[in-house]
């Protein structure tokens, strides 16, 4: 495929830091090609990429998203077309593909009443006994939702973490392997009291070192079994989304919810929401603030409201 010969490792390199050099961030374009470089091995010669091998990290598993396709077959087309510019390549071996861009599918956000629903159920929703309390699950969710945590948070909270006297909670080694604090208002210290008090009168360990949530056996919740709760407590509640059956609410949808109820309050209160939503952003532990800037986009009521003052601010 002549021009200049290169190994596909080293044109990668060059083509990243081209494009870095740029001021782009480039990051996730930097994974993709680093993978697929990675699947050609060490030696490989770029002008020696066959169609077929591209093709082959294009669609690499059978169960991936269109979208991952979408974004690796972009990707690597910017690449291909780079190296051609600089002679390293003759021509393109990417052959054009019909991929589009598939949306991620929108979070699922709970009404007030849905809220209330599931809080309420959580209590009732077991037809025999169980080996988990139903007070402890109705905790588990209520502290996901207000505290717009993680479950994998809330779960691993232990009785060392929470400081009542000046109302926050520490979440340790949370998803980015970082640790933050979580601070939370009177109505949920209430609640925190109210858990602590009742873990006493069913004889739970109270160390530090005890997790917040136990089961009977004074043994840690597990994500996988709350998940499957959640899902039975969601269906007898009766809440489901129509349009997509096959992508219901889950209990990570309560976490959306708390960020999307708590920038709605903010529009509705006429605070300048562009300034608090580093904070929000930190309070969540998200990596990067456009993982808190999409909930703007998130409701009807959102984006009502975020127009409206939009428009009140070019009217003056």
């Amino acid at each position: 495929m002549g021009g200049i010969t290169m190994k596909a490792k080293e044109a990668i390199g060059k083509y990243i830091n081209y494009r870095q050099s740029l001021g782009e961030l480039f990051k996730t374009n930097s994974s993709i090609l680093r993978s697929f470089c990675k699947s050609l091995g060490e030696d490989a010669e770029l002008s020696c990429l066959s169609t077929e091998t591209i093709l082959k990290f294009i669609y690499m598993d059978r169960e991936q998203r269109m979208s991952t396709c979408y974004r690796r077959n972009v990707t690597l087309r910017g690449f291909f077309a780079w190296a051609k510019s600089r002679n390293l390549i003759s021509d393109n071996p990417l052959p054009a593909l019909n991929l589009k861009y598939v949306q991620p599918l929108r979070p699922y956000i709970y009404t007030a009443e849905e809220l209330r629903r599931i809080f309420d159920t959580s209590l009732i929703y077991q037809k025999h006994r169980s080996i988990i309390f139903p007070e402890m699950v109705y905790y588990t969710l209520v502290f996901t939702y207000v505290m717009g945590l993680r479950i994998s948070e809330t779960l691993k909270i232990k009785l060392g973490d929470i400081n009542l006297a000046q109302s926050y909670i520490r979440i340790i080694q949370t998803k980015f392997h970082k640790s933050r604090l979580v601070t939370y208002n009177n109505t949920v210290k209430n609640k925190i009291i109210e858990c602590l008090s009742w873990r006493r009168t069913v004889g739970m360990p109270c160390s530090n070192e005890d997790f917040l949530l136990l089961n009977r056996k004074n043994q840690p919740l597990l994500i996988s079994t709350m998940d499957d709760i959640f899902m039975r407590i969601r269906e007898k509640s009766g809440i489901k989304r129509e349009a997509d059956r096959k992508h219901q609410p889950h209990i990570h949808s309560l976490r959306h919810t708390f960020a999307v109820n708590r920038i709605t309050k903010w529009y509705k209160e006429e605070k300048n929401v562009q300034t608090l939503l580093p904070i929000l952003s930190i309070y969540m532990g998200h990596a990067k603030l456009e993982h808190t800037a999409v909930y703007i986009t998130m409701t009807d009521d959102l984006l009502e409201e975020a127009n409206r003052l939009f428009e009140d601010f070019t009217n003056k």
